[in-house]
């Protein structure tokens, strides 16, 4: 995913990359800015625009939020969708859950079939946090440290978290 990021940040000039932060196990928790001059908390808010927050990989084992988000930023980068940077900034964070990511293993999900080399680690316990323990829940909060470089670019009008299921209520 860093690669990914990377390689889009360098070949197009309206991608923004940066870091939310760092885990406990030293991993970049990296965010993507496009739509803004830049990824700083002043650029993005002195755009005026509407910030859309996507955030994928809550939960290590579940792919497909992390998936759609660079899709997303691929064909946003790509010129495509132009018009929606006339009147947003998004903030993508592709993997939240950087050190969950990071951690395959076949038994990770319980029955969860596939995929074949296993899965990434659904909880996070040894993140450092101040709010309740599920990533899950808090993700959008600001209340978790990983969010306040978020909140920092201003409160997202519309935010979007790729789980693997259907969203539950807090």
């Amino acid at each position: 995913v860093i690669a990914f990021l990377e390689a889009i940040d360098n070949a197009s000039d309206s991608v923004h990359l940066t870091r939310m932060g760092t885990t406990n196990e030293q991993r970049a928790i990296p965010l993507a800015v496009i739509g803004a001059p830049g990824a700083s908390p002043q650029a993005v808010a002195g755009t005026g625009k509407l910030r859309v927050y996507i955030q994928g990989n809550i939960h290590g084992g579940e792919v497909e939020g992390k998936e759609s988000a660079q899709m997303l930023l691929r064909d946003l980068a790509a010129g495509r969708h132009d018009d929606w940077l006339q009147s947003m900034v998004f903030l993508i964070a592709p993997i939240y859950n950087a050190d969950g990511n990071e951690r395959f293993a076949l038994n990770n999900r319980g029955p969860q079939y596939g995929p074949m080399g296993g899965q990434g680690q659904r909880g996070a316990p040894h993140v450092e946090r101040v709010g309740p323990p599920d990533l899950g829940r808090v993700g959008h909060r600001v209340e978790h440290l990983w969010s306040a470089t978020v909140d920092e670019r201003g409160d997202p009008g519309v935010g979007r978290r790729g789980r693997g299921g259907p969203s539950r209520a807090p």
